[in-house]
């Protein structure tokens, strides 16, 4: 089996309007698995803003956080801060990585190793 380490993908949340923690809606897809498997080694949540954020993190065969399926919900990032998530995640072939924040000033990046 071949393994590919790298930035796996990245993304902002474009709208906050249905963040509501406990909800299932507004997530963004960070990554989607195409390869057998994938391990996320670091994920790192950063805000850009003047104000502390909130955020959650799920994985999901959809492109909508299911209450089941998260990481993080709730998790907050403290203005102009960033924070590593270190946990060996990992996802087989049709998963999404799904982000979402309660302000667009915050992002997620994903890296890690893609099995085939």
């Amino acid at each position: 089996m071949a393994e590919a380490v790298k930035r796996l993908g990245t993304g902002t949340t474009a709208t906050t309007t249905s963040y509501g923690i406990g909800g299932t809606t507004g997530a963004q897809t960070v990554y989607t698995a195409t390869a057998v498997s994938v391990v996320f080694s670091t994920i790192a949540i950063c805000n850009k803003g003047s104000t502390s954020a909130t955020y959650r993190l799920s994985t999901s065969t959809t492109t909508a956080h299911a209450l089941n399926e998260m990481i993080i919900d709730g998790g907050t990032v403290p203005a102009y801060d960033t924070v590593f998530i270190t946990a060996g995640i990992s996802m087989a072939s049709g998963f999404n990585l799904l982000f979402s924040a309660s302000s667009t000033n915050v992002n997620c990046t994903a890296y890690g190793v893609e099995v085939s």
